[in-house]
């Protein structure tokens, strides 16, 4: 008799606990429920695709066919991007916890103790915002929480713009190449914002609040894997963009940790960057050896303590071992329905690669300018046979923009034929 109610319990067990998982994977279906694109989620008809679960946190990133990546799509985004966050009462203390419970391929349980919010308004939502003329599904929101912190996440498609050729337009990617020197490859001109809003929802002050983000990409290239922190302060398009939602901050998005493939023949970039210097920074490892990771980078967000790293490099493809980068931000103490706020970018590239400084553009009303040579007289012209070309020779530019434009360190060019 008492094996056959223990028989009939563990049935009941087994069939309440098969209900939950299918409602939990009828849910999240379709991968990840928050779908942001150009075209379609995964760019197969072009253009950028980026796909969240609530919390953030994405294994699926993509960029099609467009002028400046003239390649089919393909994944930009096959690892992991997600957030951790600290707090000194956080129930995981010493260590930060991750804002999403499971992490996808290889699949793995975190120690997050946050969950998504099912309010019918406002627990999650893409969709297309006509205020803002980027194309396709270019805005969303979500939020989680726990019993002290509540997260909520918008994001922003962004466009920058048509670039020419070398893709001057973009928001510089800034990387270190082989000699750790600083350059950068120019951004496609579809560029996300994604701002989160950290609110003390708990009757106490919340102290020593620390936020985390990781990156381990997967950029097009199978000859090895590369990883850098960069904040070399070039001109950046984006300082002048006005966001369609003011939740986002948005200034030059200097603070990049970049990763990128070694395919000679088709080499991406792939980057998230922040206008506010880290407290601190990583390049490292992402290991997982198909279960949840025993060192590498995710170790070193629990433990909060990144290394500091400029660089680093996984020369041997090998599916659960890949470069890897974070940032945290230490963001002080919460009082009582106090909110702050970080906003990070995230952008794909492509060469050339980049060394000088890009050209910001003339400021408004200075589009129009005069230019005029003096002396043209004295000037040397290819109808004058060489022998009879003078060894020196002098001329003045005149220039003049209008009476609304205010300019400073003019630099004028001048280049004679060899």
């Amino acid at each position: 008799m008492s094996t056959e109610k223990n028989t009939i319990k563990l049935f009941l067990i087994c069939l309440i606990n098969l209900v939950l998982f299918v409602g939990c994977s009828t849910v999240f279906a379709d991968g990840e429920p928050i779908k942001i694109y150009t075209n379609d989620h995964e760019a197969s008809n072009g253009g950028v695709a980026f796909n969240f679960y609530p919390s953030g946190y994405s294994d699926g990133f993509w960029w099609g066919y467009t002028n400046r990546h003239q390649h089919s799509h393909h994944e930009m985004l096959s690892g992991e991007y997600g957030a951790a966050i600290y707090y000194s009462t956080v129930n995981t203390a010493p260590c930060a916890v991750w804002l999403e419970k499971n992490f996808l391929y290889p699949y793995f349980s975190t120690n997050s103790n946050f969950s998504t919010q099912y309010d019918p308004e406002t627990y999650y939502a893409s969709w297309y915002d006509s205020n803002n003329p980027c194309p396709g599904i270019n805005t969303a929101l979500s939020r989680i929480e726990n019993d002290d912190i509540r997260i909520r996440i918008d994001y922003e498609l962004v466009d920058l713009g048509e670039q020419d050729t070398n893709g001057v337009g973009g928001s510089p990617i800034a990387f270190r190449d082989a000699n750790e020197s600083v350059v950068y490859v120019n951004s496609e001109r579809h560029v996300l914002l994604q701002t989160y809003s950290i609110k003390n929802i708990s009757a106490s002050t919340i102290s020593n609040v620390e936020f985390y983000q990781m990156l381990c990409s997967y950029p097009y290239g199978y000859d090895g894997d590369y990883s850098s922190y960069a904040s070399d302060n070039f001109y950046d398009p984006l300082s002048q963009y006005t966001p369609y939602n003011p939740v986002h901050q948005v200034g030059n998005f200097r603070y990049d940790i970049a990763q990128w493939g070694a395919n000679p023949d088709h080499n991406d970039w792939i980057c998230f960057s922040s206008t506010v210097e880290p407290t601190a920074f990583e390049n490292g490892i992402f290991c997982s050896n198909g279960g949840v990771p025993t060192t590498g980078t995710y170790v070193n967000i629990q433990n909060r303590s990144l290394n500091g790293n400029l660089y680093s490099v996984f020369s041997d493809y090998y599916y659960y071992e890949r470069v890897a980068g974070a940032m945290q931000f230490n963001l002080g103490n919460l009082d009582p329905n106090e909110t702050k706020k970080i906003t990070i970018a995230v952008m794909f590239g492509c060469g050339p690669i980049q060394h000088d400084q890009p050209i910001p553009p003339l400021p408004d009303g200075c589009e129009d300018f005069d230019l005029s040579i003096d002396n043209a007289e004295e000037c040397v012209h290819p109808s004058i046979d060489e022998p009879d070309w003078p060894t020196t020779f002098n001329y003045n530019i005149c220039y003049a923009f209008g009476p609304s434009c205010d300019v400073n360190d003019v630099n004028i060019v001048s280049t004679l034929p060899a």
